[in-house]
């Protein structure tokens, strides 16, 4: 609970009388009992009751919904005085004036996230989320703040802002400080400090605002791509952008995984430094398996000793892709080399303690044998992306069984992810 919750103090006789001689003087709340009262955190009073006070004179009524009444458009700051009001003012049937979610859930979001924007815009900030920033930043938040808690009564509300708003459900909404998420700002005293600090104090009169929705940030990972055909297609010799900002959401693209299994074009040491100057760029290094056909035993020894001083490279997050292909109908001995060189990449994952990415393509016995030359070389941990999967349900499981903790299958038909991905 609130460390400032609404409580009756005992006020003597010679109180209530002096209280009584200066009342046209104070706000409603105040006490002249300098040991008993509180700082409110915009004026220089003291207050039995700080927090009553401070949702009564200097926020906006809305912003704590279930002590306002929403016909009068007044804040009382105690769900007491709320009855109080309805008894005298409105009758028991007039339904407009209580807050209710199914009525003014939206209204009241659109309101808040309002009042956010004009703080924010007061402070200069681009995006409110850096109220966030300023609250955890600043010393004054943190001392007055960091004992604080939301009351019961203001969990459903906050509930409704996270979602409406395409927030995460905040899981430290009951801690306004240190400011995790948009909703920590709803808190009396945060609020109180932010209006403060931004000088956005008239509150005399309603805001008429458009509904302001934070735009919903998502990051993504690419798990799969070759970043030399893409330069090709794209035209240019740098990693594009593929961020956008628009519609409210936010698209980031926070890593992509460059497959490199083609050993002719594997990078040259210049040019993996310039890839890795792209932050988001990681890159795997394998054999491809129609690479292995028609290639000597000699050449394919040597590709494998390269591939071992590649994989040490900084940002190479896997090995592969490597595994097995018959698409293009290898003679047996060409088949029996892919199975060996698949083999030898296992094992040197393994030694490297790096997950595999799999291309396997052909039929089922094609993903039986792929299957059995991995579970021969590596332990049923080891972690697994099998690159454009488009087998079977009852094939998804047996390869499950088979690496019940990494298995990752990437569905060659729509890009989609089956199971855990290990990147």
């Amino acid at each position: 609970m609130d460390e400032d919750l609404d409580y009756e103090d005992y006020i003597s006789d010679k109180d209530e009388t002096e209280a009584q001689e200066t009342r046209a003087k104070h706000i409603n709340g105040a006490t002249l009992v300098k040991k008993r009262g509180r700082s409110c955190p915009l004026c220089k009073g003291k207050f039995t009751h700080p927090r009553r006070h401070t949702l009564r004179a200097h926020l906006p009524w809305y912003l704590y919904p279930s002590t306002a009444c929403w016909s009068c458009k007044l804040q009382f700051g105690q769900a007491r005085f709320v009855q109080i009001h309805m008894i005298e003012v409105h009758s028991s049937d007039d339904v407009g004036c209580r807050y209710t979610e199914e009525q003014y859930e939206q209204k009241w979001v659109e309101l808040v996230n309002g009042y956010l924007k004009q703080i924010s815009n007061a402070f200069g900030f681009k995006e409110v989320s850096q109220a966030c920033d300023y609250v955890n930043q600043n010393i004054r938040f943190r001392d007055s703040c960091h004992q604080s808690t939301f009351l019961d009564e203001d969990v459903s509300p906050i509930l409704s802002f996270n979602r409406i708003n395409h927030l995460e459900p905040d899981t430290a909404y009951m801690k306004p400080y240190p400011a995790v998420s948009l909703s920590s700002l709803l808190h009396w005293k945060v609020l109180s400090l932010l209006t403060l600090d931004s000088g956005y104090l008239d509150i005399s009169t309603e805001q008429r605002l458009q509904l302001y929705i934070p735009p919903v940030k998502i990051n993504y990972v690419d798990s799969h791509f070759h970043l030399e055909k893409l330069r090709r297609r794209v035209g240019s010799s740098d990693f594009p952008q593929f961020n956008t900002d628009k519609d409210q959401i936010k698209n980031f693209l926070q890593f992509g995984i460059s497959n490199y299994c083609f050993p002719k074009k594997w990078p040259s040491s210049s040019e993996r430094e310039k890839i890795r100057e792209d932050k988001r760029v990681r890159l795997t290094f394998g054999l491809h398996p129609r690479t292995v056909n028609h290639e000597s035993p000699r050449t394919l020894q040597i590709w494998l000793e390269d591939l071992e001083g590649l994989l040490d490279s900084k940002k190479v997050v896997a090995v592969g892709e490597c595994g097995l292909d018959i698409t293009d109908r290898p003679s047996s001995k060409d088949f029996e080399k892919q199975k060996d060189i698949l083999r030898k990449q296992a094992r040197i994952a393994k030694q490297k303690r790096l997950p595999v990415v799999i291309h396997c393509r052909g039929n089922y016995d094609t993903s039986n044998e792929c299957l059995r030359c991995l579970t021969a070389n590596l332990p049923a941990d080891h972690h697994i992306h099998r690159h454009c999967f488009n087998g079977s349900y009852a094939e998804y499981i047996k390869w499950k069984i088979a690496f019940p903790e990494g298995i990752s299958m990437q569905d060659g038909t729509r890009g989609s992810a089956i199971g855990k991905n290990d990147y």
